[in-house]
């Protein structure tokens, strides 16, 4: 049975969660900690698969008692549940929750949530990769676009288009900022899948802070055992295919998700190169052997680098129409794309990426139709100066 654990150190919330639970005592143990060192010690004595806890407490916050979950317990799932709304805290907060929901929280809206979170956890049967992405609070990124974010951001002529740009050249940046402007933390009505929207959603003081946040974090090194995959590379390619995507149809209603998408759709490749190196070099090795890389991939780890990243972009509670074009774009048929949307149109700039920087690894080879051609002349339209 899945345990989950509530902290909150007013009594009658978790009163309130526990009557709001009931229905789920059949598929859910349920414990309930009125602090920090409370939820510590139950988690010592018991395993847990979630812990859901309140921000603001007295002695331990939840961002401090998530952070040492994270060192602690990588496998658990950490959802904050606050009615509390400082940017400093919800920057915190990002870096080692999953989820951000905010108070007062419906019944359905909790255990749906909860549910997702499980369900995404059991598709990950290797339990490596899956306590890898749970500990990963942020993504790496170039500290050269962090430096030129702060330079724009120090000019009082720039805007916020600009600063939209300058993120949108940076996959893991442009992932941290749609978390953050999707969280429930500032009470969207609307999912922010347009860099822009969320830029502006942001404002820029909260952009700083972001960018001075991620600044903290080392930016995750590869090693010798990456084989040829540079960050600049990867970061290129990943730009490209999100300004393909975009440019297919550019007055769709989905350009803004599949640009997004585009951006993150090849993150779990930077995952694994970073954080399991003798793996990925034993993939690269059936790679460059001319193994088809998510093939490889599943042999070695029993999941995929578009499993990785969709597990950890679903987590972070980003719109679905981006993580399932993520996932799906490395089962991607070139010979059978219907009606243009978020999921073919990513695969799609995929394809016409490696045509375009001629990869040597690409497998997958897109009819010479009038279609596909017509999409060949938007994607070498696209500047490679703009993608990179």
């Amino acid at each position: 049975m899945v345990r989950i654990l509530f902290v909150d150190d007013e009594p009658m919330v978790l009163d309130g969660i526990r009557r709001m639970l009931l229905g789920q005592r059949r598929e859910w143990e349920m414990q309930f900690a009125i602090s920090g060192d409370v939820a510590l010690q139950l988690c010592a004595n018991t395993p847990v698969d979630v812990i859901v806890t309140d921000m603001r407490m007295p002695e331990m916050d939840g961002a401090t008692l998530l952070e040492q979950i994270s060192r602690q317990y990588p496998d658990m799932i950490r959802v904050v549940l606050s009615g509390h709304s400082e940017l400093d805290a919800a920057l915190r907060a990002m870096n080692v929750a999953h989820q951000y929901l905010a108070k007062p929280c419906e019944g359905p809206v909790l255990v749906q949530t909860l549910r997702d979170a499980l369900q995404l956890r059991a598709r990950l049967t290797n339990d490596r990769v899956r306590q890898l992405a749970n500990r990963l609070g942020t993504l790496p990124s170039v500290p050269r676009t962090f430096s030129r974010i702060n330079r724009l951001l120090a000019d009082p002529a720039c805007s916020m288009a600009d600063v939209a740009g300058a993120i949108s050249e940076d996959p893991a940046l442009t992932g941290k900022v749609l978390h953050l402007a999707n969280s429930a933390f500032f009470g969207r009505a609307h999912q922010a899948t347009s860099l822009l929207a969320a830029t502006a959603l942001l404002g820029v003081a909260a952009i700083r802070h972001l960018v001075l946040t991620a600044e903290m974090f080392e930016a995750l090194p590869l090693s010798h055992g990456s084989r040829g995959l540079t960050l600049e590379g990867l970061q290129r390619h990943s730009s490209l295919v999100g300004h393909i995507a975009s440019s297919l149809e550019p007055e769709a209603p989905w350009c803004d998700d599949a640009f997004a998408a585009g951006l993150l759709h090849d993150v779990g490749v930077l995952i694994l190169a970073a954080r399991m190196p003798e793996d990925f070099e034993q993939i690269q090795l059936f790679v460059e052997a001319g193994a088809v890389r998510s093939e490889a991939e599943r042999a070695v780890l029993g999941v995929d680098h578009a499993e990785i990243a969709g597990y950890l972009l679903a987590l972070w509670g980003l719109p679905a129409s981006i993580i399932d074009a993520v996932v799906s774009h490395v089962t991607f048929d070139p010979s059978g794309v219907g009606r243009l949307d978020v999921r073919s149109a990513v695969g799609v700039a995929n394809v016409l990426a490696n045509e375009l920087e001629k990869s040597a690894t690409a497998k997958r080879v897109a009819p010479a139709d009038d279609r596909w051609n017509h999409w060949r002349s938007i994607a070498r339209a696209v500047p490679h100066e703009e993608a990179a």
